[in-house]
């Protein structure tokens, strides 16, 4: 399925932070909206990473299950870190976040300080509701990310700023997020008609009016 028809708009961004009430579980949504992060990148972010005078919060690490089911902190899926992009939406949740913890604590842990995961996100905020809020049955926490891809697309940030934000391994991976290719083919075709209407005038014939006129060969 197209990456793009699974991102929301803005409005729908506003509209899923509304729905959960305030504390972690709203600061995480609007981390994996405002940010693009995996699950497991977020979960893992530190006080430390965020850089609020740059704007900027580093990605460095992610948490994945192992084999047995613990826990591992290790590199984020393209094995090397990457900086974000805090934008003005996000600020006032970073800075929720960061009150009161020290540079080694998780950014956007639970209740508890411990990791938030995502089946524990969805029982708490009512996944279920939100999705009927949104007319979307099949909406999964992971089209967060795909959001913030798109919506960089639709501000007109180039295709390599967006596979460094995201931390694609390519750029053919990026640009399946953007809609210039399609913006593109929509102009063309616009460019196309307009010059065919004003080839011809009402009621001609195209085989007529557009033909070229004809000549007697020139003598050998």
């Amino acid at each position: 399925m197209d990456p793009r028809s699974r991102a929301l708009t803005k409005e729908e961004v506003d509209l899923v932070l509304q729905m959960i009430p305030e504390g972690v579980y709203r600061r995480y949504a609007a981390a994996l909206a405002y940010t693009g992060g995996r699950a497991g990148e977020a979960t893992a972010a530190r006080v430390v990473d965020v850089d609020l005078p740059a704007r900027v919060i580093r990605v460095r690490r992610s948490i994945s299950p192992g084999r047995h089911g613990e826990l591992i902190e290790q590199t984020p899926k393209s094995h090397k870190w990457r900086p974000v992009p805090i934008v003005d939406d996000f600020v006032p949740y970073v800075k929720e976040a960061m009150a009161g913890k020290k540079p080694q604590e998780r950014l956007f842990a639970g209740k508890r300080g411990g990791r938030l995961t995502n089946k524990t996100f969805v029982r708490a905020v009512n996944w279920p509701k939100i999705r009927e809020a949104l007319h979307r049955p099949d909406f999964k926490v992971k089209d967060l990310r795909h959001t913030f891809a798109t919506l960089l697309f639709d501000a007109g940030v180039s295709a390599p700023d967006v596979q460094q934000a995201m931390g694609h391994s390519s750029l053919q991976v990026t640009e399946l997020y953007s809609r210039s290719r399609d913006n593109a083919t929509a102009g063309t075709g616009r460019r196309l008609s307009a010059f065919l209407r004003g080839s011809r005038t009402p009621g001609s014939s195209p085989s007529t009016q557009d033909a070229p006129a004809r000549s007697d060969p020139p003598s050998l």
